[in-house]
């Protein structure tokens, strides 16, 4: 994990420089867990490398919080958290560099730490994991003069468990369509001065 954002922070300090091809960007989206239940705002940093006008290599790293405390009237309840950081590198293709508005997409690898914890009357869950899975990014892009806006979705999946009940002896099989998966806006700094 360490080297991961090494890396990570490598590449991001490298776009400080005087480079013309490299462009930081912040974002911020609605994330949410796979299941739908943990909701709420994430932030995004990052930058780009411009390997050519349709072509583009982003790194970026992608934290998810939240929480949920619920008392019911009947005396059920419900209490736990769900963390996500998303460090994650992505081969970016440009649909249409050279016009006003265009549409891009994003495939690439990201290396995903999840911690959960959940209580409720019926039974407690935590999950820890740590893994690398394959992240996709879609959207449309906006110059702004020197700058752009870009309204996007990221997601971050597939992920495929097996679970095995020692008690039962009861084996189960899911798969996660997405790990997260988050729609917001990047706001890119052009480093083309």
């Amino acid at each position: 994990m360490r080297i991961c954002f090494l890396l990570w922070g490598c590449f991001l300090c490298c776009g400080t420089s005087a480079q013309k091809r490299f462009e930081q960007f912040v974002g911020l989206h609605v994330m949410t867990d796979a299941q739908g239940y943990f909701f709420g705002p994430a932030p995004q940093l990052g930058t780009d490398y411009q390997l050519s006008d349709a072509w583009a290599l982003s790194a970026y790293v992608h934290p998810f919080y939240a929480r949920v405390d619920r008392q019911y009237t009947n005396g059920d309840f419900e209490k736990g958290y769900f963390l996500s950081v998303n460090a994650a590198l992505l081969g970016e293709y440009n649909f249409g560099p050279n016009k006003r508005a265009p549409f891009f997409i994003g495939a690439g690898i990201c290396y995903q730490f999840i911690e959960s914890r959940w209580v409720d009357n019926f039974g407690r869950i935590d999950i820890d994991r740590s893994m690398l899975l394959p992240c996709l990014r879609l959207g449309k892009q906006w110059k702004l003069s020197r700058n752009s806006l870009t309204a996007e979705i990221n997601a971050v999946g597939p992920y495929e468990e097996t679970d095995i009940d020692p008690v039962l002896g009861v084996t189960s099989r899911y798969i996660e369509f997405a790990t997260t998966f988050s729609i917001g806006c990047r706001y890119i700094f052009s480093g083309k001065r």
